[in-house]
């Protein structure tokens, strides 16, 4: 680290140590905290033996005073990480929920789907019923009317045939009386 080379304000380091020790020190604290440390360090460590006791309380008001900046940041930072943290977890349970949500929407989509496939089952089934029962019906009522025209040609023929045994009964009587 160049010493020499630090600049306060357009003031090179080295003129500013040759000011009085009263006079760095307003110059110190009209400064911001950061360069004002930086200064203080610097003059410290280039000029411990003149103004020793002026620095040195400087450099641990600054260190004090950064301490606590510090500490007031590491606050806000842990409030923020939590913040964060918390957010993080709403955001978790939202997903989830939401997650939930399309679960249970799928759900319901899939029930509705099978129901309305159940439905256009239950419907084709009903209409295949009706047309096999007709088909059914239809079968029933031919073979309905070729029994009751085999029934009759049976009849018919029974008739014919017990004619024909009767004719024959009534000959064969006949020629039997007649002998």
């Amino acid at each position: 680290m160049q010493h020499s080379k630090l600049v306060v304000q357009g003031l090179p380091l080295e003129k500013m140590s040759s000011l009085p020790p009263t006079i760095i020190q307003t110059v110190l604290t009209l400064m911001p905290m950061r360069d004002r440390f930086r200064i203080s360090i610097c003059m410290w460590m280039r000029l411990y033996a003149c103004a020793y006791v002026c620095v040195y309380v400087d450099v641990c008001i600054c260190i004090s005073m950064c301490l606590e900046i510090v500490q007031a940041e590491l606050e806000k930072e842990q409030k923020a990480r939590q913040n964060i943290e918390a957010r993080f977890e709403q955001f978790k349970q939202e997903r989830e929920q939401e997650r939930a949500e399309r679960e249970r929407q799928r759900e319901q989509e899939r029930v509705e789907r099978e129901r309305a496939e159940q439905a256009e089952w239950h419907k084709n089934m009903e209409e295949m019923l009706k047309k096999f029962l007709k088909q059914e019906r239809a079968e029933q009522a031919e073979r309905h009317k070729n029994m009751e025209e085999m029934l009759k040609k049976f009849l018919k023929r029974e008739r014919a045939e017990q004619t024909e045994r009767h004719k024959n009964l009534e000959e064969m009587l006949r020629k039997f009386l007649n002998k």
